[in-house]
């Protein structure tokens, strides 16, 4: 079964019937595809848990009270002033939102819902003005030699003396990671501030909140959380959860959630993502080239302990094949129970559709639109290659034609991109004579039969062979008379895409040049 059945019933047998997943993020920045694994991951859970029988609830929370902690290189040096502050009262860097945690949160939440993800939404900052994190932060304050005890036996490390787990937000300067609390009564803490201003923080008004090691156990408490997904640096030893879940019980008197450890998301090329680092591939980015399904299948097909490289190049298009051979094999009932889930958890409304989608080959759509001068010309391309069904949509073409172009224009390699040239490359006269003989018995050949891809291929071969040509000779000069250069588009495919008068006379053509250059 998929690994998502799995661990459901395993947490079905840890925490019973109700259960309360949950995933979170700080929107410090463009929130990327490997912060998206999370949120996904739990989506799975979610519903592989209703699946077993269980009354599961899907939450996500925006830890937007935490700190702005440096200038990302995102950011103007203006920011300078606003590090300390927490998120949601950092000014949005491109000004369209009230708060910098409001610009990621929003962008991040509208691709949830382009992806089939629907969580009950929650900011921290909200929690803590409205006093939901009242009691348990009263509780970890009570219980401070506890945690200290916990925290230095489980990391090594020594705190500071009087330290207290609480962070007050200054109300001079606006920061929280810059004060020191010193005395807690009932509902206040003093403080003191870098800024040097000292005062008191109120606890039930949200003037202050956890830190990042109390926080998240208190979260579980508060909301009572039974599942979640969490990276591989929270589960080292002597990490957060190893510290959040003695907290729960010994502090909180609350049993931890059932742990899903997940592997981080790399980008071919550049390494791991990282908003900090300027490493982010949004899921709103990539919903541009690809569809939700096949966003979802990228991580549905992988368990969590599986690390993932994203490769936006040659990659996307392997991608695509392998979603479109997955699918093609589930329509036919060629998939064991396992790849049958797989496929549809890949599905954003979690219901694969009562026939086989239509499919066209990413790589021969993405050919016909450098070849095409418009959509009616793509759509005739794939008539004559044989990628044309008279059920497709338009609007349906529309979308992966814009995809298409986008991934062409932004992602594609060199290689995979050419250009017709309107005249004859002047590259031709450097074709030899074998070379020339053999685009003229090919144009002749092309002008006077019609045929299927696979029969001009093979026609192809038998021209260039009774040429005494190798393959790499014979294609490269194809290329060369279309394109100027040695390599292109699978060459049967390329050729029928493309007006077959155009064709004939240009090979005939390119022909004559390369034998001019050799009398």
């Amino acid at each position: 079964m998929h690994w998502s059945i799995s661990k459901a019933k395993e947490a079905l047998q840890w925490k019973g019937e109700k259960q309360v997943v949950a995933s979170g993020i700080s929107p410090s920045g463009p929130i990327h595809y490997g912060n998206f694994r999370e949120i996904l991951t739990a989506d799975l859970m979610y519903r592989a848990l209703e699946e077993v029988g269980a009354k599961p609830k899907l939450l996500f929370i925006f830890d937007d009270y935490d700190p702005l902690r440096k200038v990302y290189p995102y950011l103007d040096s203006s920011y300078q002033e606003h590090v300390g502050k927490p998120l949601n009262t950092v000014p949005d860097p491109e000004g369209c939102h009230d708060s910098y945690a409001e610009h990621y949160a929003t962008e991040f939440t509208e691709s949830l819902e382009k992806l089939g993800i629907n969580p009950e939404i929650k900011y921290a900052s909200q929690m803590y003005r409205e006093g939901d994190f009242s009691k348990v932060t009263t509780k970890a304050l009570d219980e401070t030699d506890k945690i200290i005890e916990i925290l230095e036996e489980e990391t090594g490390r020594d705190l500071p003396q009087n330290w207290l787990p609480y962070n007050p937000l200054c109300s001079e300067c606006g920061r929280i990671s810059t004060t020191t609390p010193h005395d807690y009564t009932e509902l206040k803490v003093s403080y003191s501030c870098e800024c040097g201003h000292q005062g008191t923080a109120q606890i039930d008004k949200g003037e202050g909140k956890l830190p990042w090691r109390v926080d998240w156990p208190a979260k579980w408490t508060i909301l009572g959380v039974t599942v979640e997904p969490f990276g591989k640096d929270h589960a080292a030893d002597g990490g957060s959860y190893d510290t959040g879940q003695r907290i729960a019980k010994e502090v909180y008197g609350y049993e931890q959630p059932y742990p899903i450890v997940y592997e981080q998301v790399g980008l071919k090329g550049e390494g791991e993502m990282s908003s900090s680092k300027g490493i982010a591939l949004t899921p709103k980015r990539m919903l541009e080239f690809l569809p939700p399904e096949i966003i979802r299948y990228m991580l549905v097909e992988k368990p969590p302990n599986r690390h993932i490289e994203i490769d936006t190049g040659f990659g996307t298009v392997q991608t695509i094949s392998n979603y479109q051979k997955h699918e093609k094999q589930y329509y036919n009932n060629e998939l064991n129970q396992e790849k049958q889930q797989t496929y549809k958890l890949s599905q954003p409304n979690n219901q694969p559709p009562k026939q086989q989608p239509i499919q066209i080959p990413f790589k021969h759509l993405v050919n016909a639109i450098q070849i095409a001068n418009n959509k009616q010309e793509i759509q005739k391309i794939l008539e004559r290659t044989g990628h044309w069904n008279p059920e497709i949509e338009q609007q349906w073409l529309d979308k992966w034609i814009d995809r298409a172009k986008t991934w062409i224009d932004t992602y594609a390699p060199e290689k995979a991109r050419f250009q017709i040239q309107k005249q004859l490359p002047p590259e031709t006269k450097e074709l030899n004579q074998k070379q020339a003989k053999f685009l003229e018995k090919l144009a002749i050949d092309l002008k006077n039969n019609e045929y299927t891809d696979q029969e001009l291929k093979n026609q192809i071969y038998n021209i260039f062979k009774k040429q005494d040509l190798n393959p790499r000779q014979a294609f490269g000069a194809i290329y060369i008379a279309l394109l100027g250069r040695p390599s292109g588009p699978r060459a049967a495919w390329f050729l029928l895409s493309l007006d077959k008068n155009f064709v004939t006379k240009r090979l005939k053509k390119a022909a004559e040049n390369a034998t001019k250059k050799t009398t």
